[in-house]
């Protein structure tokens, strides 16, 4: 277990707005991932239908 002191730790400290901000732009970005990957296989899907479709005929 190690034990921070006050000198060691160094990095800038983050506002609470800041650490909202940062959250919600994580929370977006995981969204869009969500729907680009929901988009991609929807297409998948149609593309398979279409192939089916057309050796049918």
């Amino acid at each position: 277990m190690v034990k921070f002191t006050r000198t060691q730790y160094s990095a800038p400290q983050k506002s609470r707005e800041e650490i909202v901000q940062d959250y919600k732009e994580e929370q977006d970005y995981r969204q869009n991932i969500d729907d680009i990957e929901r988009r991609r296989k929807d297409m998948m899907r149609m593309q398979k239908q279409r192939i089916r479709d057309m050796q049918r005929r």
